[in-house]
């Protein structure tokens, strides 16, 4: 029960058991007073208005032997853990301390402190920390010679720990490697209490001393000394640090019948506080920063108010313990529920009165073991349930069934006839045979026939499954081709979350020629490459390299919302070679099945290479762009020093003899296999050495026989690249066959040291969802004709061969004849031409034989650690998988694990250890980029429209501009109706920027038009939209127009200089004009009209609308104009502006009224003769 008033704080003295003395007076907190009228509670000391009541004890698992030492309420789920001084730990499910878990941490030793984390729970004994789940299982243990005498632990974000105890060392724990990673000396006195300040870790020492510590060094800062004796507990909240303990009094120890408070802003007490009890444990309430809750060592509980000292008020509870000691307590974060622990094994807790409780007020789901489910009832007249339904009962007296002896006898089942095709295939190791799965049955079944001897079968056999069922093999849901449901403004509302929850940014699949996310991705990771073309910078109108650095800048800066890579696909289709290889997809092309795309990647790989290391040679851009990568010389271009291999070609004629010699520089190389298909094992390193220095005879012409002879050529290498590109050359099935046998061959291999005779699938063992299929080694679950689990530890690892035949880490070595050895592994060598490769990226072709129409290209790739540092400040590598928009986190393992049914290698990257040849360049945009470009325009129109910026109004670190942008639509939506009505968007409209528009936001001429360039395009439009973006035919062809036309290269420019320069955009619906521009604004760069003036959970309002009630103007009535829609959206920002300056009030009303007119016209202007 508690009880308030106000009476003023006096000397109060513990009396025995309930009874306090105060101000003369002796109350009886169970009760009332003894002499006086009995108080009356205080309502509005309460938490939440209400007052705490015990609403349940009960005895703790070992409760009878042992005492409860440490209690804490889960701030995740409904939990409450307590822990006694056995060694044991019990958990309670909510207010109704449903038991949820019990497991044994220690031995001997008790528990000291109980943390809840998100994943784990932290148990800490007197030397060893435990993580435990909350479904008992343990995770880790720690302990070492540096855990001497733990008595407490403090979390530092998700992965580190503070460990400290009587003791004279701190220790700093990492969860994530689980290892020590600084100590700290806290002096003889040890640390026994820790708490976490915003800026301050405070450490209490037995003897009373509290030593404040920076964070980031550990170092002591400050000391307060708050009690002379011994400190018993301390706790913080915001700036207020507040202690209880004991003081020498005559000699001797005697507890503090006040509270020391320190403001940890000026690092002095401030004021000290009286209670009425003794303190023995103290704990700020969460929700209420104010208040303070202390307990005495009986278990009576007083709630003080560190605010008002002038004017307190009593609030005094007590807990029954029956007489034993209260030895701890938490608060539930949300305020709602206390929870005391006593010397008797006993936990109570208390909750608030008079309504319903939790711990937390959003809890996680809490995950239960599933119910047993009961045995149905059987009538006994029912003639159809099986008895085998019913168990068997135990019994010492003989069944009905126990038939004799002489009935019975002991038959076994023929064994089925092995498959053809399987002994066909099937390689002999000693005693065992080892075959591929040919896919003739389904996973898992084996048909087999049922009757009596001398009888037909009574059922058939089933069909078998064919190498075409669909559901012989099973497709990961991450390498699907995901389908993206499209609402009406595209993907302004999807969850990109759902399909990626890392900082990295995925591509969107909906425009044309998007099949190349996969590699642009993979481009994007490749550090040397990245930092060579984020460099990049040219006068180029369709430059690829331009493009791919403006590409590479929006997916750095998106923080991993969705991008698309609409302008470098723009510049893609204009790029002639582009459309004689066929690398142009037709938009009508709708059938993926018809595709192939394995070949098609291929293709783009090897274009793309060469197209980038022409447009970076170190040669004076040609403007027409005409230069190839001869003309601009072998080494000259970075790309060329990344990527490529200096190569010498000879070539000799069989029949003359005649031969010639020729230096090049290889960018990529194209896989070639054994042209005979056998069983020998082939190492990935010899065919890969093969393809590098190839040997080959083919048809060519020759000057001395005047005629096409046979001719031998012969590559060999003269420098080895820092990034090696591979085709696999997989779109051949004769080449693809080479991959199924020389993996084929490798289980077998392996297996010669296992066992003599290959078990069959334990009942204990699972099997395993891709059967003969999977190539992992180190899989545990159960495979068909091979051995269950890992590899025997007797076996000899470094021996054994590797179980992919792709392998992570090659070593190639350049001998002085131009001949290259490979070697699977990472041995470094001797000699300057040896260098180690790590797989950088795999690019696979997903066909999922389920839908064949949805095959794609993923990419995995192994993302460095210089990506990471600016993603998310940790310096660690990581493998991924780039499925357009989905990116999930990946083993090293499924990079090289091709189960080849439905995941074939089309392109490899492997990228050297040794320093990037190419030092790292960065383009910097100056303010030359703000002058107008000159007009492509065949007659350019002399306009007065726009008035490019002075040199003293160049724009500063949060300066306004106003924006808006005008489009034309390339390609209509795609949709369906549905059955019930519905519209279905398949495919949304693809967009293109028309006309761009940037007025000044300050200064005299606020209002005028710096920008105002209608943008050239060399596309059909399909719809010109002249109604909602002003544009007319013949506005955006260079042949026709009188307008302002530039590139959109160049007012992408200007964008990004002003974004770059940190201005601020002001405008109506920026989030779908960048998004179109290609352009990744940062959020508190753009002060968007749409949402200053939008309700929540009420429709966006149009810019004409607002305009018309906030400004009285008219405008769009009849066409829009960017330029116009950037200055009506710059006067609102100065509207909402004075609204809000007004303070109060005045900015919610005009909101409301706002509604209410647009509700009353329709959202729709009225017209003259109805204004």
């Amino acid at each position: 029960m508690n009880f308030g008033g106000g009476v003023p704080y006096g000397q109060a003295q513990d009396m025995s058991g309930n009874l306090v003395e105060y101000d003369g007076t002796v109350y009886d907190l169970a009760g009332g007073a003894y002499g006086s009228p009995a108080l009356e509670p205080a309502a509005e000391y309460g938490p939440f208005g209400g007052e705490y009541h015990q609403t349940g004890s009960l005895v703790t698992d070992g409760g009878d032997q042992f005492a409860v030492s440490a209690t804490a309420f889960d701030h995740h789920e409904e939990l409450l853990w307590t822990g006694n001084t056995g060694g044991h730990v019990t958990s309670y499910y909510s207010t109704g301390l449903q038991k949820y878990t019990s497991f044994q941490v220690h031995g001997s030793q008790e528990i000291r402190q109980l943390c809840a984390t998100a994943g784990l729970v932290l148990c800490l004994s007197q030397t060893q920390l435990r993580g435990q789940l909350r479904r008992g299982l343990p995770a880790f243990t720690h302990s070492s010679a540096q855990l001497e005498d733990l008595q407490c632990l403090l979390p530092r974000g998700d992965t580190a720990l503070l460990l400290a105890g009587h003791q004279t060392t701190m220790v700093s724990f990492d969860m994530v490697r689980a290892q020590e990673t600084q100590l700290v000396d806290v002096g003889a006195h040890g640390c026994a209490i820790l708490r976490q300040h915003a800026r301050l870790i405070c450490c209490g020492a037995p003897t009373g001393r509290v030593t404040l510590r920076d964070p980031s060094s550990l170092r002591a800062q400050h000391t307060l000394d708050a009690h002379s004796a011994s400190l018993n507990d301390l706790d913080v909240h915001n700036n207020l640090l507040v202690t209880c303990g004991f003081s020498h009094r005559g000699g001797k120890p005697a507890a503090d019948r006040h509270l020391m408070m320190y403001d940890l802003r000026m690092l002095r007490a401030v004021s000290t506080i009286p209670v009425l009890v003794d303190p023995y444990l103290l704990k700020f309430i969460p929700s209420l920063s104010s208040r303070l809750a202390v307990v005495s060592p009986l278990g009576q509980l007083q709630i003080v108010e560190t605010a008002r000292l002038a004017t307190p008020a009593l609030s005094l509870l007590s807990v029954e313990t029956a007489g034993s000691m209260c030895t701890a307590m938490d608060i539930s974060a949300n305020s709602q529920a206390m929870a005391f622990g006593d010397g008797g094994g006993c936990v109570h807790l208390l909750t608030l009165a008079n309504q319903e409780c939790a711990f937390n007020n959003y809890p996680r789901h809490t995950e239960f073991a599933e119910p047993i489910e009961p045995l149905p009832a059987i009538a006994f007249t029912d003639r159809l349930t099986p008895l085998a339904t019913v168990p068997m009962a135990v019994t010492s007296e003989p069944l009905l069934s126990d038939w004799p002896s002489h009935w019975c006898s002991k038959l076994y089942r023929k064994p089925m006839k092995v498959d053809p095709v399987v002994l066909k295939t099937m390689r002999m190791v000693g005693t065992i045979g080892y075959a591929p799965n040919p896919g003739t049955r389904k996973r898992n079944q084996l048909p087999y026939r049922l009757g009596r001897p001398g009888q037909r079968a009574a059922a058939a056999e089933p069909a078998a499954a064919t190498a075409d069922d669909p559901f012989a093999v099973h497709v990961p849901k991450r390498y699907r081709k995901i389908d993206v449901k499209y609402s009406r403004n595209g993907l302004d509302e999807m969850d990109h979350l759902q399909y990626n929850r890392t900082s990295f940014s995925g591509l969107e699949a909906s425009l044309p020629n998007s099949y190349c996310n996969a590699m642009l991705q993979v481009l994007y990771c490749l550090e040397p490459l990245r930092e060579t073309l984020i460099g990049h910078l040219c006068q180029r109108e369709f430059c690829l390299s331009c493009e791919l650095s403006f590409l590479f800048h929006m997916l750095d800066t998106s923080q991993g919302v969705p991008c698309q890579a609409s302008n470098f696909l723009r510049a893609f289709r204009t790029i002639p070679e582009a459309t004689a290889l066929g690398l142009i997809l037709s938009d009508t092309l709708t059938n993926r099945q018809k595709i192939n795309l394995p070949r098609l990647i291929q293709n783009w790989n090897r274009f793309i290479l060469q197209q980038l290391d022409t447009e970076c040679a170190a040669l004076p851009a040609d403007p027409d762009g005409a230069e190839t990568a001869e003309t601009a010389g072998a080494g000259e271009s970075p790309v060329a020093r990344i990527l490529g291999a200096l190569s010498r070609q000879t070539t000799r004629c069989v029949k003359c003899g005649a031969s010639s010699e020729k230096e090049s520089t290889i960018l990529l190389c194209n896989l070639t296999y054994p042209p005979e298909l056998d069983d020998r094992e082939v190492s990935f390193g010899q065919t890969l050495a093969a393809s590098l220095c190839l040997q080959q005879t083919v048809q060519a012409w020759c000057e001395l026989c005047g005629r096409y002879q046979p001719t031998e050529q012969a590559r060999h290498l003269l420098s080895l690249p820092h990034c090696l590109a591979v085709n696999c050359c997989t779109d051949n099935p004769n080449d693809l066959e080479f991959w199924r046998r020389q993996a084929g061959l490798l289980w077998p291999a392996g297996a010669q040291q296992e066992s003599a005779s290959a078990p069959p699938a334990p009942p204990s063992i699972k099997p395993c969802r891709y059967g003969a299929a999977c190539t992992r080694a180190d899989c545990h679950f159960w495979h068909g004709g091979r051995p269950a689990g890992p590899p025997p530890a007797a076996v000899d690892d470094a021996k054994r061969p590797a179980p992919h035949w792709l392998p992570h880490t090659i070593a190639c070595q350049l001998h002085q004849d131009g001949t290259v050895s490979i070697a699977d592994g990472d041995d470094e060598g001797d000699g300057a031409e040896r260098s180690v490769y790590d797989l950088t990226a795999v690019v696979c072709h997903v066909s999922d034989p389920k839908f064949p129409d949805k095959n794609n290209l993923v990419a995995l790739v192994r993302v460095g650690a210089a990506y990471h540092q600016r993603a998310v400040g940790t310096a660690v590598s990581q493998w991924y998988i780039f499925n357009d928009l989905g990116v999930t986190p990946v083993s090293s393992d499924e990079a090289v694990w091709l189960p080849l049914q439905w995941k074939v290698p089309t392109v490899l990257y492997y990228q050297s250890r040794r320093p990037s040849p190419v030092p790292a360049a960065r383009s910097v945009l100056t303010a030359d980029t703000l002058l107008p470009a000159a007009s492509v325009a065949a007659r350019p129109a002399q306009t007065d429209q726009f008035t490019p910026l002075e040199p003293d109004e160049l724009p500063a670190k949060g300066d306004l501009v106003a924006m808006d942008a005008e489009f034309v639509t390339l390609n209509q939506e795609e949709a369906e109706i549905r059955s019930d009505g519905t519209k279905a968007t398949l495919k949304p409209s693809h967009m293109s920027v028309a006309r761009i528009s940037v007025v000044r936001g300050h200064g005299p001429r606020e209002g005028l038009a710096f920008i105002d360039d209608y943008i050239s395009t060399q596309e059909q439009v399909f719809d010109y939209l002249t109604k909602f973006s002003g544009i007319k035919p013949g506005d955006l062809d260079a042949n026709f127009t009188s307008k302002h036309l530039t590139t959109l290269k160049s007012t992408y420019l200007k964008l990004r200089f002003l974004v770059d320069s940190g201005v601020k955009f002001v405008g109506h619906g920026l989030k779908n004009d960048f998004r179109v521009i290609n352009l990744t604004v940062p959020p508190d760069q753009v002060i968007d009209t749409v949402h200053l003036f939008h309700r929540s959970h009420q429709r966006m309002v149009s810019l004409r609308f607002l305009a018309w009630h906030f400004l009285k103007l008219r405008i769009q009535s009849e066409t829009h104009d960017s330029v116009e829609d950037a200055r009506t959206a710059l006067a609102l920002y100065r509207c909402y502006e004075r609204l809000r300056a007004q303070g109060g009030a005045a900015l919610g009303d005009a909101i409301q009224r706002l509604y209410e007119a647009g509700r009353q016209a329709g959202w729709k202007v009225p017209t003259d003769d109805g204004d």
